[in-house]
């Protein structure tokens, strides 16, 4: 049975009922088993492991000066930040705090967070984490709960190194959560590595394979290079008023120019590279 704080935050949220993944998923981590959930993006994997994380915390009643407890690797700064967002508004609902930490920022104040002893959720992507802790800044030798999202991708982003690492500093008797939307050799090892054997793995729809997102059209052009932008032109003919465009480029130059044609033209547009 979830903490009665918790159901209030999700009903405040608007919950109505749980996602496949999390139906499936939450019985198997509220009993302490590891888990392999492989389902797509989008499918409710955040709360389908923070909510039996946090859950799990209000039952120990555990110290946050000894440290996080529950520890969630997430492979991206915008992902981080996302899960923050979810383990703050369920964290309060039952007294628990979180942080976070991410590179491309200075460390002193997640450094401050980390040291203030308050923290019982630590959310972070593997540099940066590994970062503070040779540091001293993070300890994670109270981390009971491990959470590793999106693990297909922290490997394609190659972390494979800084998980180890991590993996190293945690608690060996902890338990596993390891969600993904794909479920290639690579992340079949990891599971096998990490993971306590007898784990068990929920899968939901085609996930076996990297596949496209069903639930985006995709249409494919021919065209030579000195074809392309005419090509481009003539689909944002089509666009409606309100539509927004996201256009890739193989060359930071290419995307400069193409930036500078746009705003050419009377529309908006920022180029990242």
């Amino acid at each position: 049975m979830i903490s009665a704080g918790l159901i209030t935050a999700m009903s405040a949220k608007g919950f109505a009922a749980p996602t496949v993944i999390q139906a499936q998923g939450w019985p198997v981590l509220l009993a302490g088993n590891d888990l392999v959930a492989v389902a797509k993006t989008g499918s409710g994997k955040t709360l389908g492991f923070l909510i039996p994380a946090l859950h799990a915390l209000t039952i120990a009643k555990t110290d946050p000066s000894n440290g996080p407890a529950v520890l969630v690797l997430a492979p991206t700064r915008e992902l981080a930040m996302q899960i923050s967002e979810e383990s703050i508004h369920y964290g309060a609902s039952v007294g628990i705090h979180s942080t976070v930490v991410y590179g491309g920022v200075p460390k002193h104040p997640q450094t401050k967070a980390l040291r203030s002893n308050t923290n019982l959720v630590l959310i972070g992507t593997p540099g940066r984490l590994v970062d503070l802790c040779n540091d001293g800044a993070a300890q994670l030798g109270a981390v009971t709960t491990l959470v590793l999202d999106e693990a297909d991708r922290m490997l394609d982003m190659g972390f494979e190194k800084e998980m180890a690492v991590v993996m190293g500093l945690v608690q060996a008797n902890r338990q596993t959560m390891l969600f993904s939307a794909t479920w290639p050799k690579a992340v079949q090892r990891l599971a096998s590595t990490y993971l306590k054997k007898g784990y068990v793995h929920v899968n939901i729809g085609e996930t076996e394979e990297l596949a496209a997102n069903k639930s985006v059209s995709q249409e494919f052009y021919k065209r030579d290079d000195t074809e392309k932008e005419a090509k481009l032109w003539e689909l944002w003919d089509t666009l409606e008023e309100s539509d927004k465009m996201i256009v890739f480029a193989n060359t930071k130059r290419r995307i400069d120019n193409l930036e500078r044609t746009i705003w050419k033209y009377g529309f908006k547009c920022v180029a990242m590279h």
